[in-house]
């Protein structure tokens, strides 16, 4: 049951979000938006760690475990992170926000696909039917007229 709000909470934050940053676009402009938004988040990200630390949930001698290679993977992952953002943020100020989002949604959904192929996560074929039929209809939904 907790993971099934879990999942509703994560799609309505991430249904939400675009819509609030185009809105925030229109009066911040994108870089000015990226910068305040990151360090919001950075914030946000400070307080909860200072709770989990607290709480001898969170400490940073994982740190001491990585490799070169595990922190090549972690700059990537914050470059990845910031790129996406300000092409988001790019692509909110110049296109319709109706067809933006289901088609980010379509490539998570192929991106999931690989991945979990990538990690030997089973796939049946009802989830390939569905995920098929969720691409179709966003399709039929936003680009046939």
């Amino acid at each position: 049951m907790l993971l099934w709000l879990y999942i509703a909470l994560i799609v309505i934050c991430w249904a939400l979000t675009p819509f609030l940053k185009k809105r925030l676009l229109q009066k911040m402009g994108t870089y000015n938006l990226l910068v305040v938004n990151h360090l919001t988040i950075t914030l946000l990200i400070i307080i909860y760690f200072i709770y989990l630390f607290k709480r001898k949930k969170c400490t940073l001698s994982c740190l001491k475990k990585l490799d070169k290679y595990d922190i090549l993977i972690l700059v990537f992952m914050a470059a990845a992170t910031v790129i996406s953002t300000v092409l988001l943020m790019e692509s909110l100020t110049t296109s319709n926000i109706s067809q933006l989002m289901p088609t980010i949604t379509t490539l998570v959904i192929v991106l999931t696909l690989i991945i979990s192929c990538y990690y030997g996560e089973k796939l049946d074929i009802y989830k390939i039917v569905g995920i098929l039929f969720i691409i179709v209809g966003i399709i039929l939904l936003n680009f046939i007229k």
